[in-house]
């Protein structure tokens, strides 16, 4: 993997940042206290343990948390999120880098979420006796069998394994077919159904209404964790759908924001006026009702989400796809619609399509005449967003439920020390 990175390093700073953490050299942490860390892959988990790590804290404050990330959106958002934790770059997953990490970090814990199953880690946790759980644990048939492989290769990671905390009974069946043994999987609930906000404060409502130019009149459609493809169709349709409403806006918000400058010239080339949300007013970016507006900035797509009046979520109009997190517009009751490739959040959209309250689109002439219908049909749309809402509020306890699968784990820790 090695020159693989190194010319993704050369071509993206995403790649560069962190060097020194991800060869193992974080920095170093007192002994003689006991210490979760807690991995987040990128920035779509860093707050998915959120009301879980404020648990932890009350009911074990003299425990340290700390926590880490793959990439540099991940780790801003961690220690936006945590500012008063200390917050690292996660390392390769080599021996000598893995090793370096553990020995400076020296956790008693480690708790990865959702789908981080790394060999050398878990070798080297296994080896030091540091036990290891997986939280909001999430796994598709694909990945299940890609681990079992992994298992047989690295037959001690498994016994790292401690507990695995999954999301519903699919992720419960896939995890058994990875090879874990049936009784460290629990199934505890999507953690995401509580990490996530069901309102968004006025004052930052407004401020961001206000830098947006967006009136409250206007008609609102937030495209948001986009992927390459996507975004050429969104704007086609938004400018098409500008006829039937003149008063629509569309805004943009990639998955990936350091896209945000290509996809901008990508769209103008294409024909669209096009402003990303940090140029808003400068030289040659006045911002036009028929302007495509592009999210270029970090920690903002929920605010987006509860602007629109409409919300579609990326990463499911075109395969392999995978979805991404339609919880969070769902739970501030907007309507969500969803391409048909969401594997990765199979459950959720399942839950939402059994209330009525998402619309699943099987390419772009559907997927254009669903926001027309939406945006043409207020009534429906507020109904079709409140269903959302009770459905998030119906599947809450995840943490409850994830937490008492924890506190063993946290005794016999403790207990071993004493």
């Amino acid at each position: 993997m090695a020159p693989r990175w190194a010319v993704k390093a050369i071509r993206s700073s995403r790649y560069r940042s962190g060097l020194r953490h991800r060869a193992g050299f974080v920095p170093p942490m007192p002994g003689g206290t006991f210490r979760l860390w807690i991995h987040c892959a990128s920035v779509g988990e860093a707050a998915v343990p959120s009301r879980l790590v404020a648990q932890i804290g009350k009911e074990y404050p003299h425990w340290d948390i700390v926590f880490s990330s793959f990439t540099d959106t991940g780790v801003r958002r961690l220690r936006k999120l945590y500012p008063e934790r200390e917050v690292f770059y996660y390392p390769f997953d080599l021996s000598w880098c893995v090793y370096n990490a553990l020995k400076r970090i020296k956790p008693s814990m480690l708790l990865l979420v959702e789908q981080e199953i790394w060999p050398n880690m878990l070798l080297e946790c296994d080896k030091i006796g540091i036990p290891t759980a997986i939280i909001n644990g999430r796994m598709n048939e694909r990945s299940s069998v890609l681990v079992r492989c992994l298992f047989n290769f690295f037959p001690g990671a498994l016994s790292a394994l401690k507990l695995c905390c999954v999301r519903n009974a699919a992720d419960v069946n896939s995890f058994k077919s990875a090879g874990i043994e049936k009784n460290k999987i629990k199934n505890t609930g999507s953690l995401k159904y509580e990490a996530i906000e069901t309102r968004v404060h006025e004052p930052t409502l407004n401020r961001l209404r206000s830098v947006l130019q967006i009136d409250t009149s206007e008609k609102v459609v937030v495209a948001g964790s986009t992927h390459s493809g996507e975004e050429e169709v969104l704007a086609d349709i938004g400018a098409k759908l500008r006829h039937q409403h003149p008063d629509l806006r569309l805004l943009i918000a990639p998955r990936h924001v350091e896209r945000a400058e290509s996809l901008a010239v990508k769209l103008r080339k294409a024909g669209h006026d096009v402003v990303m949300k940090t140029k808003i007013g400068t030289e040659g970016n006045i911002l036009r009702p028929e302007s495509v507006l592009i999210i270029d900035t970090i920690g903002e797509l929920t605010a987006c989400y509860a602007l629109g009046t409409v919300i579609f979520v990326g990463r499911s109009l075109f395969p392999p796809g995978g979805g991404q997190n339609i919880m969070e517009p769902a739970a501030l009751g907007r309507p969500v619609i969803v391409g048909s490739h969401t594997g990765n959040f199979r459950q959720e959209v399942k839950d939402l399509a059994s209330a009525n309250a998402v619309k699943i689109v099987s390419d772009e002439i559907d997927l254009e005449s669903t926001l027309d219908f939406l945006l043409s049909n207020e009534p429906e749309a507020h109904e079709m967003g409140q269903k959302a809402l009770k459905t998030v509020l119906a599947n809450s306890g995840a943490t409850s439920r994830t937490m008492a699968a924890l506190r063993q784990m946290i005794a016999e820790v403790e207990n071993e020390v004493n």
